[in-house]
C-alpha cells in the first residue's frame, strides 16, 4: 500500500514538473505583444496591395475599440535603421493614425525579405484584398526572390496554372492595368489578351478591353500577326533574291505577281533585278525591271494599269476583310447567346420580320450554314424545318438561330463598286435587333455602317477632282 502510495506521488510531481515545462515552452514560443510609437513604424515599400482605400470607419471603430489585432512588424533596415517595418496590418496603422494614437500593439519577427514578401501576400489573398494585378506583382515578387510557381502555388492554395496566368499579367502596363481595372475586368478577359504575341500590341489593348471595342480590336490584332508572320514567311523563302521597296516607288517596274506564302513565289528568270513590297492582308508584291523590249510606253501603260488593277483588287480585299470580320463578330454573339430571359418578344419580333422575308422573291430561305454554326448541327442541303427537328430540340435558342439565319449573309457591305458609301438597310435591320438582344457595334462597325470610314472614297473628294481636270482642259 505504501508502495502504492509513493508511485502515484512520484507520477503526479512527474505530470506537474511536465506540465511546467511545457508552459514555459509555450511561453517562450509565444511572441510578446509590445507596444511601439506609431512614428517608428513604416508600411512595406513591398507590400503587394498598394491601395489600402479609405480608412475613415476603421478609424473610428479603433477610436471606440481599440487595435482589436496587433500588427506584424520586423525590425528595419537602411535609412530607418532602429524603427520597424510593417509586414501584416497596414490598414490598421494608417487606421491607428487619423485616429490619433501615438503607440499600437505589435508583434516584432525576424524574416528573410521573401518571407515578408510571401507573409504580404498570403495574408491579403487570404482577406481577398488584392486585385489581380497586385496579386500579380507579388507572386513576381516572390519568383525574383527565388521561388518557383510550385512552391508559390503551395504556399497561396492556387493552382500552378492560376499562377501562371498571375505572372504573365504582372509584364503588362502597370498604369494601363490599373486604369482597365476601373472598368471591373476579369481573369479571363486578361487572358485573351495573351492571344496576341506583340508585348507593345497587348498594351495598346489595355487601352480598349472591358468596351465595346476591345472584341473587335483583339481579332484585328491577331489577323494582322497573323498576316505579318505570312510576309515573313515569303521574305524569308525569297531568299535575298529581291530587293525591298516602298509602294511609292513601284511605277518604273514590271508588276510580277503577289504571294501570301513560299508557295506562291513564281520563278525568277536569271539576270533580272527583282523587287518587293508589303501589300494588305499579309500578301508581299514582286516586281522586276523592265527588259529592254518591255520598255516602250504602251507596255509602261499596260502595267501601269495592271498594277492599278492589283491596288483596286487590295482595296476591296481589305474592305471584303473588315466586313467579314464584322460578320464573324455578329456570330460569335449570336453563337454565345444563351439566356434569353426579357428577349422573348424581341425573338418573335424578328421571326415575323423573318416571314416577311422568305415571301420575298430575292430570299432563298434559311442560310443553312449559319443556322449549323448557330446551333453546332450539320443538317445538310435540303434544308427542311422536319431536320431541324430531328437534330435540336425546339428551344428559344432554336428559333433565334432560324431567324438570324434569314437575316444573316457573308456578304452584305455597304461600298460600291467605286469604294463608295451605300446604306445596307439589310444591316440595318440587322444590327437593330442584335442590338436589342445586346449586341455592342465597335467604332470601326459603326464607321463601316455610316460611311465615316477611311477606306469609303467621299462622292464630293471625286467631284472637286473632277472640277480640276475640266478646268485644266
Amino acid at each position: 500500500m505504501e508502495n502504492s502510495t509513493a508511485n502515484q506521488n512520484n507520477a503526479e510531481e512527474i505530470i506537474s514538473q511536465s506540465a511546467e515545462e511545457i508552459k514555459s515552452e509555450a511561453e517562450e514560443n509565444t511572441p510578446e505583444i509590445v507596444l511601439i510609437d506609431i512614428d517608428k513604424l513604416h508600411p512595406h515599400e513591398d507590400n503587394p496591395r498598394k491601395d489600402i482605400g479609405d480608412v475613415s470607419e476603421l478609424a473610428e471603430s479603433i477610436k471606440k475599440h481599440g487595435i482589436l489585432q496587433n500588427l506584424t512588424v520586423v525590425p528595419a533596415t537602411g535609412y530607418w535603421h532602429g524603427d520597424y517595418t510593417v509586414i501584416i496590418g497596414h490598414r490598421r496603422l494608417e487606421g491607428s493614425k487619423l485616429a490619433g494614437l501615438k503607440k499600437v500593439p505589435c508583434i516584432i519577427r525576424e524574416m528573410t525579405p521573401k518571407e515578408q514578401i510571401a507573409t504580404m501576400l498570403l495574408e491579403n489573398i487570404q482577406r481577398s484584398d488584392l486585385t489581380i494585378y497586385e496579386q500579380a506583382q507579388g507572386m513576381q515578387m516572390m519568383l525574383d526572390l527565388g521561388e518557383t510557381v510550385e512552391s508559390i502555388a503551395e504556399q497561396t492554395g492556387f493552382s500552378e496554372t492560376t499562377v501562371r496566368r498571375r505572372v504573365r499579367i504582372a509584364t503588362l502596363d502597370g498604369d494601363k492595368v490599373k486604369e482597365a481595372q476601373g472598368r471591373q475586368i476579369n481573369i479571363t478577359e486578361f487572358d485573351k489578351l495573351f492571344e496576341v504575341e506583340d508585348a507593345d500590341r497587348r498594351n495598346d489593348l489595355l487601352n480598349e478591353i472591358g468596351t465595346s471595342n476591345f472584341a473587335w480590336s483583339l481579332r484585328r490584332a491577331k489577323e494582322n500577326e497573323q498576316q505579318k508572320k505570312s510576309q515573313l514567311e515569303v521574305i524569308k523563302a525569297l531568299g535575298g533574291k529581291a530587293d525591298e521597296i516602298s509602294n511609292n516607288n513601284t511605277k518604273e517596274l514590271k508588276w510580277v505577281d503577289s504571294a501570301n506564302s513560299a508557295e506562291d513565289i513564281p520563278e525568277f528568270k536569271a539576270g533580272v533585278n527583282y523587287y518587293y513590297s508589303l501589300g494588305y492582308n499579309g500578301y508581299v508584291y514582286i516586281y522586276r525591271d523592265y527588259t529592254e523590249e518591255e520598255k516602250s510606253e504602251s507596255n509602261k501603260a499596260e502595267e501601269i494599269k495592271k498594277i492599278e488593277w492589283a491596288k483596286r483588287a487590295e482595296r476591296e480585299s481589305k474592305f471584303d476583310e473588315l466586313f467579314k470580320q464584322a460578320f464573324n463578330m455578329r456570330m460569335d454573339f449570336v453563337r454565345g447567346l444563351n439566356n434569353f430571359k426579357g428577349k422573348e418578344d424581341i425573338i418573335y419580333e424578328m421571326a415575323g420580320k423573318a416571314i416577311c422575308r422568305l415571301n420575298t422573291a430575292w430570299r432563298e430561305g434559311i442560310n443553312e450554314d449559319v443556322f449549323n454554326a448557330v446551333m453546332e448541327t450539320s443538317i445538310e442541303t435540303p434544308f427542311a424545318f422536319e431536320k431541324i427537328s430531328q437534330q435540336t430540340d425546339w428551344t428559344m435558342k432554336t428559333l433565334l438561330a432560324m431567324v438570324y439565319s434569314v437575316f444573316e449573309d457573308e456578304d452584305e457591305v455597304c461600298y460600291t463598286y467605286d469604294f463608295e458609301y451605300e446604306q445596307n438597310s439589310e444591316l440595318d435591320t440587322l444590327y437593330y435587333y442584335l442590338e436589342k438582344l445586346g449586341y455592342e457595334k465597335s467604332d470601326e462597325e459603326k464607321a463601316l455602317l455610316d460611311g465615316t470610314h477611311e477606306m469609303y472614297e467621299h462622292q464630293e473628294e471625286n467631284e472637286e477632282e473632277n472640277e480640276e481636270e475640266n478646268t485644266e482642259c
